[in-house]
């Protein structure tokens, strides 16, 4: 595990090490990260990823609905829908 000791300054601020960034190959400038908090001694900085949408599902899940008309009930579709995830 790699190790190294950093400031924090004014403002909170705090720079990540070259020693440390190095490794990261996620890291860059204006990059998103999530902060956890583990206790009242510790945090971790993770990258932020956000989910991808795939639309192609989403499409393909309204033409069910839009093929189902009133077959079925909007409320029962959703619950059926929602079970399957």
């Amino acid at each position: 595990m790699k190790q190294v000791t950093a400031i924090i300054r004014d403002r909170y601020q705090l720079t990540i090490p070259e020693e440390i960034r190095s490794y990261l190959t996620w890291m860059a400038t204006r990059k998103a990260v999530k902060i956890v908090l583990l206790d009242q001694e510790k945090f971790l900085v993770e990258p932020y990823w956000e989910k991808k949408i795939d639309w192609q599902e989403i499409w393909k899940r309204l033409e069910k609905a839009k093929t189902q008309g009133r077959k079925i009930s909007l409320a029962k579709f959703i619950v059926e829908d929602r079970e399957k995830h």
